[in-house]
């Protein structure tokens, strides 16, 4: 995307101005700033730059961020009487995180309490708990008061996304009802390359790429005929390690092993080169509907700081580092003049979803290069639910606010009969 002055109109016909609710200008992934606040969304999942606002501790937070006891009932509850959500009991898991904790992880508690408050409106007893890596002093603490339902927005387990499986794994084995993808499909989704792989073998299209453990089958990279390549972790979502080096080029398949080899060392763990799509960037949510999954309106990232925006990509400082000039070059606009390309995005993305087995809702990234065809950059099974990230932004595109976005997400759902917003609501992609 060309450069564009902030909070005009973005190329392809996206609005840098209201979103659909009328809350805020749409921009990449966004700050924390409230909805109701004229500060725009923008290319961070989270509170950019500010202190974490909890402690860890494995003892159930509310909403309104003080301290609670394990089947305390959130503020509100009582309104709605009557309601089909009306005292549900509700827990939200989400990961410990320290007071020192990077912005990318403080995100989860910014998460939780967004989640917390729209249940409440909903009518529902929500609380807030930590899920520590002690699965026997979680099972305990679940089984002693099971709650109706489970927001599962565990991210990591002791610090490793690829065990964040573990949540709904536990939860299932309790019989307890958990929102989103289940242990299988996290587990499917937590390694790049196995992602890639699986997307091949479906006849789904992804970038060519370099593991350092290939496997048999993996494709044969063209180092020559690809001009760059993006250096990216494993097992980590969220641009973590993905800074303005990770784009690089190569001289041949020696100089590329090196430079994934240095990658690796640097971030403590199994890096992949992937050949770089030179163009656009775009991501797709996709919400479980009661027809089956539902493609919200996709999204294009906008680059607009200097160098060429085809080569951009959206980087840690992008996303989480507030006071960057990558954060506030990064923006989100949903284009809606290109039908063609945005119904290829969405079948796209909706096949993945059929592929992996994903459940409740989900993010899929891609890029576009000059051919115009959608490549699967990644695969997120758990995404951001914040009330001002681009799951939530894409809801709100398509005529969703925050609170009909939780009660959707909700696996009661359709037995509650709560059903309104389907059926008198806008259609959806």
């Amino acid at each position: 995307m060309n450069a564009g002055a902030r909070g005009g109109s973005a190329p392809g016909g996206g609005s840098g101005g209201a979103a659909a609710d009328g809350s805020e200008p749409d921009r990449a992934e966004p700050d924390r700033a409230r909805p109701d606040q004229t500060e725009p969304a923008r290319a961070g999942h989270g509170h950019a730059g500010s202190a974490p606002t909890e402690p860890d501790s494995e003892e159930p937070v509310s909403a309104n961020s003080t301290s609670a006891k394990s089947g305390n009932a959130a503020p509100g509850a009582s309104k709605h009487n009557g309601t089909p959500f009306a005292g549900l009991d509700v827990v939200i898991l989400h990961d410990p995180v320290p007071q020192d904790a990077p912005p990318d992880r403080q995100d989860t508690l910014t998460q939780a309490r967004d989640v917390a408050r729209a249940l409440e409106r909903l009518g529902c007893a929500a609380r807030l708990l930590p899920f520590g890596p002690d699965l026997d002093a979680m099972r305990r603490e679940l089984s002693h008061k099971p709650p109706r339902l489970a927001v599962n927005l565990v991210e990591s387990m002791a610090g490793l996304e690829r065990l964040a499986f573990a949540a709904p794994a536990l939860l299932t084995a309790l019989g307890i009802p958990c929102t989103g993808s289940g242990a299988q499909a996290l587990l499917a989704a937590s390694g790049k390359s196995e992602v890639k792989r699986r997307l091949r073998q479906t006849g789904l299209a992804t970038p060519d790429w370099l593991s350092q453990s290939p496997r048999q089958g993996d494709p044969v990279l063209d180092v020559a005929a690809a001009a760059l390549f993006i250096l990216k972790p494993e097992h980590t979502h969220g641009s973590v390690g993905i800074g303005p080096d990770a784009v690089a080029p190569a001289r041949d398949a020696a100089h590329l092993a090196q430079l994934l080899a240095q990658r690796a060392q640097a971030l403590g763990q199994p890096c992949l080169a992937e050949a770089f799509v030179p163009g656009r960037e775009f991501s797709v949510a996709v919400i479980a509907g009661p027809n089956g999954p539902q493609a919200l309106p996709p999204a294009e990232m906008g680059f607009f700081g200097p160098g060429p925006a085809e080569a951009n990509v959206l980087t840690y400082a992008a996303k989480w580092q507030g006071g960057s000039a990558a954060y506030a070059d990064t923006r989100r606009a949903f284009p809606a003049e290109e039908p063609e390309l945005l119904t290829r995005l969405a079948e796209a993305a909706l096949a993945v979803w059929r592929v992996f087995g994903l459940a409740g809702y989900a993010r899929l990234d891609f890029r576009v290069g000059p051919d115009g065809a959608p490549q699967i950059i990644d695969v997120n099974a758990n995404p951001c639910l914040a009330e001002d990230a681009g799951l939530a932004a894409a809801a709100r595109q398509a005529g969703l606010d925050f609170t009909a976005l939780a009660r959707a997400s909700h696996p009661l759902h359709w037995a509650a009969g709560a059903r309104r917003w389907v059926l008198s609501g806008p259609r959806l992609r």
